[in-house]
């Protein structure tokens, strides 16, 4: 079965997964929009599935309860919750819920760069504004390092950027991101060849060259990026 992608095309190092946010499973009137959530939910199953022999951490946030989203991968990268965010139930198992004020999730650092390495999550917008950012490699850090946003024009992107803050983006969505719908995102990159790509449920995005490489992942955070004004506020 054809994904918009081969697994021999992810090169593998690090993978971050987890669920955002989610109050309920969104109700999807039209057997289409439900073919496409299966279909997600099957792809996010199959890239987790490859993942697995050199994943670093997994953030199911399967939590009920407490300050604390468990890493269920043998390295056990704890994160702690700040601000509020709820535990609330998601597209499959718990979810946190982000207030877009001061909710987030601090990791904190994962050490040197990987020179190949893929992230993913699930994602589902409250609202579609300028500079939400659900994911970040390097909190409070301006353009350095990996960082996931939306705009209110509908765009949702990646910006990776080297230690100066020198970057490039990458758009999954030039325009079209929705809200209350759930989305899973997958980057992949590869620094040896220079190259990035992106998938947006199952279906590549971009397939880019891309030269600006941060050397490590100092700050991880999760519900918050650029700087503490840029809170995600999503399901």
């Amino acid at each position: 079965m054809v994904w918009g992608f081969t697994l021999l095309e992810l090169l593998i190092v690090i993978s971050i997964i987890g669920i955002l946010a989610g109050i309920t499973l969104v109700s999807y009137p039209s057997v289409v929009k439900k073919a496409k959530l299966a279909n997600a939910i099957k792809f996010s199953d199959n890239v987790r599935g490859s993942l697995q022999p050199d994943m670093v951490a997994w953030w199911k946030f399967d939590e009920t309860v407490g300050t604390i989203a468990k890493d269920t991968w043998w390295n056990e990268l704890h994160g702690t919750v700040y601000g509020g965010a709820t535990w609330v139930e998601g597209i499959k198992g718990n979810a946190l819920s982000f207030d877009g004020v001061n909710d987030y999730v601090s990791i904190g650092n994962l050490g040197s760069f990987y020179s190949n390495g893929t992230i993913s999550f699930w994602m589902n917008p409250f609202v579609v504004e300028n500079y939400r950012n659900p994911f970040t490699t390097k909190y409070n850090g301006g353009n350095s390092g990996i960082r996931f946003e939306e705009n209110s024009a509908g765009t949702f992107g990646v910006v990776i950027g080297n230690d100066a803050g020198i970057y490039t983006a990458h758009n999954y969505l030039s325009l079209g991101l929705s809200t209350n719908i759930w989305y899973y995102v997958v980057l992949t990159w590869d620094a040896t060849s220079n190259t990035t790509a992106g998938y947006l449920n199952g279906i590549q995005k971009f397939n880019e060259a891309h030269t600006l490489w941060p050397t490590t992942i100092p700050n991880v955070a999760i519900g918050v990026g650029y700087s503490t004004a840029r809170f995600w506020k999503g399901l």
